[in-house]
């Protein structure tokens, strides 16, 4: 996946392949994201057009575990962030 979330590729890939999929009830990692990352330097039309080849790629496997296609993301993680060490 050259437009990155290449995690995603990943999971959604396994979990079509019959692979299983545990939560643990701890967190095992933390995911760092740098400015210097991709996912920081994605435009808002980067990320509609991802989120857009997601949908069309795997659209019975939302439909199935997510009763739809997936949306333009927004969270606080931004605001939260700020406070974190």
């Amino acid at each position: 996946m050259r437009q990155g979330w290449e995690d995603w590729e990943f999971w959604i890939n396994l979990r079509q392949g019959g692979g299983q999929v545990l939560r643990l009830d701890h967190v095992g990692f933390f995911y760092r994201i740098q400015n210097s990352s991709r996912r920081k330097r994605f435009s808002k039309e980067q990320k509609r057009k991802t989120i857009a080849y997601l949908n069309a790629k795997h659209k019975r496997f939302f439909q199935q575990h997510l009763g739809g296609p997936l949306r333009q993301q927004r969270s606080l993680s931004k605001f939260i962030n700020k406070f974190l060490p």
